[in-house]
C-alpha cells in the first residue's frame, strides 16, 4: 500500500529537509585570512650605515631626514597596514624598500598594528642602496617552518640587486603555504633596456615554483611583490607563467591582480600614467580551494583611501609620496598596497 502525505505532513518534511541541509553546511565554516604587499618607499632610519649608500637619509643631508620624519613616516605606514581590509590586521604583509631590521621593529611596535605581535623574516640583501624586502606574519596565524633568500647578478651591469624572500609556513597549524615576497629590478633606463633584469629574475622564481610543483603538485604557493612590470609584460605573464584569464591553467599560477589592471587601475603613477607593478599572485590550488586555505579569483584589490592620494593642480591623482627628489612632500608611499581576502575553510 502507498502511503500518501497529507498537505500538512509534506511541508514538515520539507522543513526538516532543509534544516538538514542549512545544518550540514554550516559545518564548513571559513575563516578569513589576509594578505598585504607593500611598497614602503624608502623606509630607511636616520643613522648612517658605512656598509650601503643611505648617505640621503639623514639630518644633515639634503633630504633633512630628521628623526621627526622618519617618526611620522612609521605612523602613516602603521595607519595603511591597519586599514587593509577587511579591518582586523593583515596575518601576512610582504615589504619592500626597508632599510634594516631596526626599521621593521620600530613598525610592527607602532601603537596602530602592535596588537598583531608581527613576527618579522628579514635579512639585509646586498643591493647597493641597501634596501630590502621583508615579511610581516602573525605567529598565530603562520607558523614560520623555514626561511630562504635568493638573488642574481644584473644583466645589464652584473652588479648586486634585491633578494627574492621564500617563506614556509603552515598556516591553521595544517596548510602549508609557501610564500615568495620580491622586489624585481627597477626600469632604470628604460623599460625595455632593463627588461632583462627583470626577465632572469622572473625566470629564478619560476625555477623555484616549478621545483615545489613537480614534487608537490597541489602545494599551495603565493607570489607577490613590486615586479616594476604590469601583468601582461614579458616577464609576468610568460617567463614566471601568472595567467590573466581563468583558462590559462597550463600556466603555474594566477594573477589575482590581472582583472583590475584591465580595468585601467594601478598602484604607481607615473607621469599620469598607472602602472600595477604591484601584484600578487597564487598556485590554482588555491582558487576556490573546498578545505584549508582559498582565495576566490575576484578577492583581491588595491587600497585606495583618500589620505593616500594626493592630487595635482592638473586634477592628476597620484600616491601621496614622502619625497620628490630632495623635496619633503610629507606622504605616506609612492605605492599603494595590494591586498586579497582569502579564507580558511575548515
Amino acid at each position: 500500500m502507498i502511503a500518501f502525505l497529507t498537505p500538512e505532513k509534506l511541508a514538515a518534511t520539507i522543513l526538516i529537509c532543509v534544516s538538514i541541509s542549512a545544518s550540514a553546511q554550516s559545518t564548513h565554516k571559513s575563516t578569513p585570512f589576509s594578505v598585504a604587499f607593500y611598497n614602503v618607499e624608502n623606509l630607511f632610519d636616520t643613522v648612517n650605515d658605512p656598509n650601503i649608500n643611505d648617505n640621503e637619509f639623514v639630518p644633515d643631508a639634503a633630504k633633512q631626514w630628521t628623526r621627526e620624519r622618519y617618526l611620522k613616516k612609521q605612523e602613516d605606514l602603521a595607519r595603511v597596514i591597519a586599514a587593509i581590509p577587511p579591518g582586523e590586521l593583515p596575518d601576512l604583509v610582504g615589504l619592500c624598500e626597508v632599510e634594516n631590521r631596526t626599521v621593521l621593529l620600530d613598525l610592527a611596535k607602532q601603537k596602530e598594528i602592535a596588537a598583531a605581535g608581527y613576527g618579522i623574516v628579514h635579512r639585509d640583501s646586498p643591493d647597493r642602496r641597501g634596501i630590502d624586502v621583508a615579511l610581516f606574519y602573525k605567529p598565530n596565524r603562520f607558523s614560520l617552518l623555514h626561511e630562504d633568500y635568493f638573488t642574481i647578478p644584473l644583466v645589464t651591469s652584473g652588479g648586486p640587486t634585491r633578494e627574492v624572500l621564500y617563506a614556509k609556513g603552515l598556516v591553521n597549524g595544517s596548510d602549508t603555504l609557501h610564500v615568495f615576497v620580491n622586489h624585481w629590478p627597477s626600469r632604470y633606463g628604460g623599460v625595455e633596456k632593463s627588461a632583462p633584469n627583470r626577465n632572469a629574475m622572473a625566470a629564478q622564481v619560476r625555477y623555484r615554483i616549478d621545483s615545489l610543483q613537480q614534487t608537490q603538485p597541489d602545494c599551495k604557493i603565493l607570489v607577490m611583490g613590486d615586479f616594476n612590470d604590469n601583468p601582461d609584460n614579458e616577464s609576468m605573464a610568460e617567463i614566471l607563467g601568472g595567467a590573466t584569464r581563468a583558462d590559462q591553467t597550463e600556466l603555474p599560477l594566477y594573477n589575482l591582480h590581472a582583472a583590475a589592471w584591465s580595468r585601467g587601475e594601478g598602484t604607481f603613477n607615473y607621469r599620469g600614467e598607472w602602472s600595477m607593478l604591484d601584484q600578487i599572485l597564487v598556485s590554482w590550488s588555491l582558487l576556490n580551494a573546498a578545505t584549508g586555505l582559498s582565495v576566490r579569483p575576484d578577492a583581491a584589490g588595491i587600497l585606495r583611501e583618500p589620505w593616500m592620494i594626493y592630487t595635482n593642480p592638473q586634477g592628476v591623482e597620484y600616491p601621496s609620496k614622502t619625497y620628490g627628489g630632495d623635496s619633503y612632500y610629507g606622504g605616506v608611499s609612492d605605492h599603494l598596497p595590494v591586498f586579497v581576502e582569502m579564507e580558511i575553510i575548515k
